[in-house]
């Protein structure tokens, strides 16, 4: 596959015509107030207003979610879970800020920490939860036949034309989207278990 680290299998399908996909105005509305959700949380935890900028993050994530079929890669998604580490780090809650790293490295396992921001700990605790995490059994997102004559990117990297088989998935959450010219793309937040393979549906068709 062309530099994807992931395996991809494309799928012959017959193409129809039709058309689909979300509400795009809602998905645009929804990563702006994500955005200004994300530093609103940002300027709360420099005051070391930590239950606030908890919510914060959390609002600000579950907008990025919402906000999957706009989001042209995961970097909003990992700055909600590096957020919501930190907080958790700073309140002492380790198995908490584990968590939220794990769902951070499976977005972009080649994620370097900024050990300017970061302490060193924070950031070899991140590294640990990455190796854990790669290397657990992955598992397969199936974007189906409604999503033909759409390109597939997962976590923002281009992986195939639809429908295809996406193999060797790191097991965690994912964004998937599915850009067909055209039609408004399609964007959905899936979560992936080893071993397992999850279908994804853009409606295109």
């Amino acid at each position: 596959s062309s530099g994807s680290p992931f395996d991809v299998v494309p799928l012959a399908v017959d193409t129809g015509a039709g058309s689909g996909g979300p509400d795009a105005a809602s998905a645009k509305q929804a990563l702006t107030d994500g955005n200004a959700m994300l530093e609103k949380a940002r300027a709360l935890a420099d005051k070391l207003q930590f239950g606030k900028a908890k919510k914060a993050y959390e609002a600000a994530l579950d907008k990025m979610v919402a906000a999957a079929a706009v989001l042209t890669d995961a970097q909003p998604l990992i700055d909600c879970r590096l957020g919501l580490a930190e907080i958790a780090a700073r309140q002492g809650q380790d198995d908490e800020a584990r968590v939220q790293l794990a769902f951070a490295a499976v977005l972009n396992p080649e994620l370097q920490l900024d050990t300017k921001r970061y302490p060193p700990l924070f950031i070899r605790t991140f590294a640990r939860e990455r190796d854990r995490a790669l290397k657990e059994q992955r598992g397969v997102v199936f974007v189906d036949e409604s999503g033909v004559g759409g390109s597939v990117e997962i976590d923002g990297r281009p992986t195939a034309g639809a429908p295809a088989r996406i193999a060797e998935v790191p097991a965690g959450l994912h964004l998937v989207r599915a850009v067909r010219e055209g039609l408004p793309s399609f964007g959905v937040v899936v979560e992936v278990k080893p071993g397992a393979e999850v279908t994804v549906s853009p409606g295109f068709v």
